[in-house]
């Protein structure tokens, strides 16, 4: 046994019986200095032997007063929940410690521990950086931030020992690969304080596979003596397998599922505590809420990452505590974690690989000398299999073997700019560093170059906030950073793919109790739901970055999902399935089969059975069981004649997935056809549509040759979903997309739309580094593609028995496909690869050029030219960052974008040859970077000056030719058809930007994009919301229906009826209803002279006869459909459409001339015609006559004679004035986008604010149009109107408007309930003083009476039945009854009713009403039981 103090010694004898093994040869390797891994099974003190000796050397320092305020001990582990366990087992040996010392008279320092993770409050993140703890506890992407952090970095110079636990759960992974060169990281900054010294590297693991690969992935290569302890499978385990049905083929999916509920519920009754481990969060809530309902005290609570870290703990104390039944789990729990005395665990479903058993199972007995109690309960006969495998390898002891990623490029840039953002270095200083870590042990000088390429210097084209991250002094070789460089880093680091969660929130408090799915939150409303952590809450708010909510009362809640949860079966798993099927089908005739099972497998009896029918149905459908050496294709149709293709492959998702997606891509080439493929862990589907002729089913096993498979899956990648996710997540940890923009966390939606923007760049780059890692990533970790090639070979060499049946109906093996998620589908993707419209439209916008605020300009430029005081150098690399930027720049120029001394900068980048002097031919002397020279050698020529103004152009706003010109020395032209061919190229946008600026102007796109950007958000002030009154207020002004805003003459007709264009109304409403209400003294003479004049048009909208509308004539085309003559028409109306497009705008005499019909049949035409929006009369006179009962002739009358030329017409009965008639003019069609934007501004001139309830139409696609035009400065977006959903779009003159003070005394104004007007009873509700709401129809017949924008009357029936509404006060009497009274003031003509007469109020007769002697003082008669008012006060009535 190692050295130990005596009082360590003492007091780990006083509290354990005896060193455990791991312990012992553990603490002999770290004792002598040696890198160790220990390898061990759980409950057998992995921790405390890889503590132990740390804490006696911590010890050995304070006893020598040598003890610092440094980190001395550094553990990481990949979970915070662990972290904060070994904290708080950390606690209890340094306090036994120092108890022992002190009964020996001696008095210790404290040893201190802190815990840094993404949980950690700000307050102890800087308690720690004032005083750092001794042993630092993190995970590997705190370590990261610490080790690019400039105050703590300091503190970890001084570590002495390394500590990573649970290695098995990153070095198959890119976490890994980040920690291994974090690693490698510290030790260099452990170097520089102390050459020659390096941090003893200590790893636990209790199942990996293979050791030496875990070994070498923890130390390096340069390992000192590396020692494994392997304790192997030295736990005794007790593992059964249990089914809830006999057979899974013959019972429902319901029953089956009551059965498991059941099954668990018994376990979790027959035991004290009981941990319940489940495939996703999703199942977590549901088991949770499910064992809640079936056991009595219901002490069962869930347990997952995406809870709060207070409910995890929580969770995990009522555990340890003993107030749970069980805690179900996912993953969150698997590691080494200590929660307490657990005596079963429960795995539901199968784990999908081999030590993810183990390793859940061990949470049970947490002791070497308890037997660890597991139970796999399974709900589906492919599950059986599967973990009666699991049981069977666990059994044999074999594992599943672990991969490092070779060399993830992704990592490397983010770890690259991590690194330089630290301090500056040498490129090939840097490039040694890393390769010391194993998985890049491998990595070329020029894959490093290419990486280092990338995040230093500018994308082929522009992609906005993708710029270099870092600084490359290319004359020197060495590696600077850049402003920004270790913010972005810090704020950005680590591999964990962003999955676009919403934290929830309690109301009103700051309590967080979880994340939710992207996409669940999207699918959900206020008011809704759910369940998170066995509790319910209801949803009351969804903000842009959380989800408020509240307890939701015992409300019957709906279960949350959060996407991207299917592991796939690993390799060593799928063949131990093969060779169990085929194992088992040999026996299932054996009478000892049972026995067998439960031997080999841990069946139960009940298993067993189910297993046996499972196999024999196998055999029976497909002829022979699938297995690890033999692959059978089943072939079936479907009711709609298509033909479908089941590859039974036993080899899992990774393997099958590129067998689907290179098959999918050799039937595309060589047949023509696009087939549907999906997979799942033991097939791959392929589905024709009807009428497609698939290829035989006997081939496809053998129609991809191995040596084609690279060329078909990197075809079939290229714009898959797959493809795209990862190239998503490759770009996020590159750093070429940050994950916080602002201090905000960037929206997976963003960051969907910048990693397109990217790949459009770079897609077709295989060399660029992010694409190349995409591809690696694709062929090496979500997909095999190694084993898929030697898998095709054993097929084609015959190594491996083949066999195609035909069956009528797909056999119960099809069914995992057919019913599969749909991240099964090889060509459909995740529901979050989806894109929305918002943000297809958001790059396919065209946005208006201008014009554009000078002082927005002024501002976006002076931060792209680094003028702005935080933005200029603070030393010379900075300005070489600049010079790399901006390009040359005068000694006076660069004095501006300096801090410091600029002269001094200059000579220190010209002693190291970084700089250049050059004059131009303009006679302007100007630096410029080194590597930049041959650039404007070549200024002479066209190529040359396009590619500096392009640099100039990036960092610029609006520029001339002139300015072009007389900057360089050239002439005007070439400046000019430079920038030409720059705008040709789509790169710079010409416009008139500034309007005091001479044209043609240029600005490149992405700096317009900015400025406009800017614009947006700077018309986003906050403003007080308008009440619902509020915005009826500004309507009635708007439609000029307040008194005080009435218009007059024919301008004021033509105005009113601007707000109208494009709704029909019957005919008699527009002179009943709107224009006498909103023009002074209306006449019909302005109306027709308007017509006359040819500036409306009357047409029915929507064709049906009775109803028209208006529309100015500019308008008319697009707002009416493009008819053209229909075909159904008879001769004679054909016959007249004709000749009034041949001769234009005709009266009726002259079509009555011209066709050689009479006058009753041409206008039954032109009114045929006028009906189907293909004519139109000159006035509104012509509608009002047509429209009246017909008075032509009857049949039986005579025709008269056609009047010769000349003679005597004699007297003629009275004909209606009509005026001329003529076509209308069929306009060019407008695009869908000119289209949209007409009518949104036409929509916008009507109300002034736009929402959802206000588009009559598709608000989706009218909302993207608004954007479009908020970014060209012609809406501001906001909340302006309460009660309008969501968000809102108004004319910039409109949110003040809103805010008209009213007068002390607001008129009374009657409006009809069908004005456009009029948003209550549609858009607002309408109620009573008592808060009831009015069910009151929208027609014609129904008016209200507004005071101040409320509603405080409501007339229906042309004023019979009255009724106040909310707002309604004794003192509105005479004001009410004025505005209705003044309906009869107009001439008769113009009335909508002869007379008022009122019969109700509020539901009574108007008699027994209060309402009685308000309307009689104001001169209604009463005559029975109705009041009645023509014009002419009656006589005063008694009631």
């Amino acid at each position: 046994m190692a050295d130990f103090l005596p009082f360590v010694r003492r007091w780990f004898d006083a509290t354990f019986a005896e060193a455990t093994r791991p312990q012992r040869e553990g603490w002999e390797a770290i004792a002598s200095g040696c890198d160790t891994l220990i390898v061990a099974p759980t409950g057998s003190g992995k921790t405390l032997a890889a503590f132990l000796w740390a804490l006696d050397h911590l010890h050995r320092l304070g006893l020598e007063r040598r003890l610092e305020d440094r980190v001395y001990v550094v553990y990481v582990s990949p979970l915070r929940a662990l972290n904060n366990d070994i904290e708080k087992n950390l606690r209890a040996p340094l306090a036994g410690i120092r108890a022992a010392a002190a009964e020996e008279g001696l008095k210790l320092p404290e040893v201190r521990v802190a815990v840094r993770t993404g949980d950690t409050l700000a307050a102890a993140r800087q308690a720690m950086t004032r005083r750092p703890p001794h042993i630092l506890i993190t995970t590997p992407e705190s370590l990261y931030i610490l080790l690019t952090s400039e105050r703590f970095r300091p503190a970890l110079a001084h570590a002495r020992y390394l500590i990573v636990d649970e290695i098995h759960a990153l070095m198959g992974n890119k976490r890994g690969a980040h920690l291994a060169l974090s690693l490698e990281r510290l030790q260099a900054l452990v170097e520089t304080r102390e050459p020659g010294s390096r941090p003893q590297r200590i790893g636990c693991s209790a199942t990996v596979s293979p050791v030496e690969g875990a070994l070498e992935f923890l130390t390096g290569t340069t390992a000192r003596d590396p020692v494994v302890v392997d304790a192997g499978f030295s736990r005794d385990l007790d593992l059964q397998v249990l089914a809830p049905v006999d057979d899974f083929l013959t019972h429902s999916s319901e029953t089956i599922w009551d059965a498991t509920l059941q099954q668990i519920t018994e376990l979790v009754q027959a035991h004290r505590t009981t941990l319940v481990f489940c495939q996703s969060r999703r199942s977590a809530e549901r088991i949770a809420r499910d064992l809640n309902d079936r056991i009595e005290d219901g002490r069962v609570a869930a347990h997952h990452g995406s809870l709060s870290r207070r409910a995890r703990l929580e969770a995990e104390n009522r555990l340890k505590d003993g107030d749970l039944k069980a805690l179900v789990a996912t993953s969150s729990l698997e590691l080494g974690i200590d929660v307490g005395a657990i005596d079963l665990v429960v795995q539901l479903q199968s784990p999908r690989n081999i030590a993810a058993a183990l390793q859940r199972v061990g949470r049970a007995g947490h002791l070497l000398s308890r037997v660890s109690k597991g139970r796999l309960v399974v709900t589906k006969g492919e599950e059986l299999l599967e973990a009666a495998a699991v049981v069977r390898s666990i059994r044999e002891r074999q594992l599943d073997r672990l991969a490092t990623p070779e060399a993830p490029l992704d990592v490397l840039a983010q770890q690259i700019v991590a690194a330089v953002a630290a301090e500056s270095l040498p490129l090939d200083t840097l490039h040694a560093r890393f390769r010391n870590a194993t998985p890049y042990r491998n990595l070329s000088r020029e894959d490093f170059v290419s990486v280092v390429s990338a995040v230093a210097e500018p994308l082929p084209a522009e992609v906005r906030g993708a710029g270099p991250r870092i600084l490359w002094d290319r004359v020197n070789d060495r590696l600077h950073a850049r402003r920004g460089s270790r913010f972005l880093a810090l704020t950005s680091g680590g591999t964990i793919p962003d999955a676009g969660l919403y934290d929830v929130y309690v109301a009103e408090t700051d309590l967080k109790v979880g994340t939710l799915d992207e996409e669940f939150v999207t699918e959900s409303l206020p008011g809704d739901v759910f369940l998170l952590g066995s509790h319910a809450w209801k949803i009351l708010k969804v903000r842009a970055d959380r989800v408020l909510v509240e307890d939701a009362q015992g409300m019957s809640p709906t279960i949350p999902f959060w996407k991207g949860e299917h592991p796939s079966r690993s390799w060593e798993l799928g063949l131990a399935v093969g060779r169990l099927r085929r194992d088992a089908a040999e026996r299932l005739d054996a009478p000892d089969f049972a026995d067998w099972a439960s031997r080999e497998c841990g069946l139960d009896p009940r298993a067993a059975s189910a297993m046996r029918a499972w196999l024999v149905k196998a055999g029976e459908v497909l002829d022979g069981v699938p297995d690890d050496q033999g692959i059978v294709v089943e072939s079936f149709a479907d009711e709609m004649g298509g033909r479908h293709a089941m590859i039974h492959s036993v080899f899992g998702m990774r393997v099958n997935g590129a067998w689907g997606m290179a098959l999918r891509e050799k039937i595309r080439r060589v047949f023509g056809l696009q087939v549907e493929a999906s997979h799942v862990d033991d097939g791959i589907l392929l589905s024709f549509a009807p009428g497609q002729a698939p290829p035989a089913p006997e081939r496809l096993l053998t129609l991809v040759a191995p040596e084609e498979v690279d060329a078909l899956l990197g075809r079939a990648l290229i714009g898959s979903p797959l493809f795209t996710t990862r190239f998503r997540h490759a770009a996020v940890r590159a750093l070429f997309i940050p994950r916080m923009v602002r201090g905000q966390r960037t929206p997976a939606y963003l960051q969907r739309l910048k990693a397109d923007a990217l790949m459009e760049v770079v897609g077709g780059l295989a060399e660029f580094p992010i694409v190349a890692e995409t591809l690696r990533e694709c062929f090496h970790d979500a997909l095999d593609v190694p084993r898929f090639k030697r898998l095709l070979e054993r097929l084609h060499d015959g190594e491996l028995w083949m066999r195609h049946v035909d069956t009528p109906l797909p056999s119960p093996f099809v069914y995992p496909l057919l019913l599969a998620w749909d991240w099964a589908y090889l060509d459909a993707g995740h529901a979050e690869e989806r894109r929305s419209d918002a943000v297809v439209m958001r790059k396919a916008w065209s946005l208006p050029a201008g014009p554009l605020r000078p002082e927005v300009v002024a501002a976006v430029e002076a931060e792209l030219q680094r003028t702005a005081p935080e933005r200029r150098a603070r030393d010379a690399n900075e300005l070489a960052a600049i010079l790399d930027d901006l390009g040359d720049l005068t000694a006076d120029e660069i004095a501006e974008r300096s801090q410091g001394d600029a002269g001094g900068f200059i000579a220190a980048l010209g002693d190291e040859a970084r700089i250049v002097a050059l004059d131009f031919a303009s006679g302007r002397s100007a630096w410029i970077p080194a590597t930049d020279a041959p650039h404007y050698a070549a200024l002479a020529t066209d190529e040359g000056l396009e590619r500096v103004a392009l640099r100039l152009v990036r960092t610029r706003g609006p520029v001339t030719p002139a300015w072009l010109a007389e900057r360089y020395g050239v002439p005007a032209d070439a400046a000019l058809r430079a920038l030409d061919r720059l705008a040709a190229r789509g790169l710079v946008r010409q416009g008139a930007f500034l309007a005091e600026t001479a044209s043609p102007q240029y600005v490149h796109i992405a700096v317009l994009d900015e400025i406009q950007r800017r614009q947006v958000h700077a018309r986003r002030v906050p403003r007080a919301t308008a009440a619902p009154e509020r915005f009826s207020a500004f309507l009635l002004r708007r439609h000029h229906l307040h008194p005080d805003h009435r218009l007059a003459g024919p301008p004021g007709v033509l105005a009113a009826l601007e707000l109208l264009q494009g709704e029909d109304f019957p005919v008699r409403v527009w002179e009943q209803e709107f224009l006498p209400a909103r023009v002074e003294g209306y006449e019909r003479e302005w109306l027709d002279r308007l017509g006359l004049a040819g500036e409306i048009v009357w047409t029915p909208f929507e064709r049906r006869a009775g109803r028209v509308g208006v529309a100015l004539r500019e308008n008319a085309g697009w707002l009416r459909e493009n008819a053209a003559a229909p075909a159904a028409v008879d001769t004679r109306t054909k016959n007249v459409f004709l000749h009034l497009q041949l001769r234009g705008a005709s009266c009726a005499q002259d079509l009555t001339r011209a066709t050689g019909l009479n006058s009753p049949d041409v206008l039954a035409a032109l009114w045929e015609l006028f009906w189907a929006g293909l004519v139109t009369p000159d006035t509104f006179s012509a509608i009002v006559a047509g429209t009246a009962p017909s008075r032509r002739p009857s049949a039986s009358a005579a025709p008269r004679r056609r009047q010769r030329r000349g003679a005597r017409r004699g007297p003629l009965a009275p004909l209606p004035v009509v005026g001329r008639w003529s076509v209308i003019a069929q306009d060019e069609p407008l695009s869908p986008e000119e289209y949209q934007e007409a009518r949104a501004r036409l929509l916008l001139g009507r109300y002034g604010v736009l929402a959802r309830e206000l588009a009559p139409d598709d608000w989706s696609t009218l909302r993207h149009t608004l954007l479009r035009m908020e970014y060209g400065g012609e809406v501001v977006r906001g909340y302006f109107v309460q009660g309008l959903s969501g968000e809102q779009y108004a004319l910039a003159e409109v949110p003040g408007e809103l805010d008209h003070p009213s007068r002390r005394a607001e008129p009374h104004v009657l409006v009809n309930a069908v004005d456009p007007a009029n948003l209550w009873g549609r858009v607002f509700a309408l109620t009573r003083g008592d808060g009831a709401r009015v069910a009151a129809p929208r027609i014609l017949q129904n008016w209200l009476v507004f005071r101040d924008g409320r509603p405080i009357l409501l007339a229906e029936g042309h004023g019979r039945d009255l009724t106040p509404l909310a707002g309604w006060d004794a003192v509105d009497f005479p004001g009410a009854i004025a505005a209705l009274q003044a309906l009869m003031d107009r001439p008769l003509t113009l009335r909508p009713v002869r007379r008022l007469e009122v019969l109700t109020w509020d539901g009574r007769p108007v008699r027994q009403s209060e309402a009685f002697d308000a309307l009689v003082r104001a001169g209604f008669t009463a005559d029975g039981p109705r009041l009645s008012w023509d014009g002419y006060p009656g006589p005063r009535a008694a009631r």
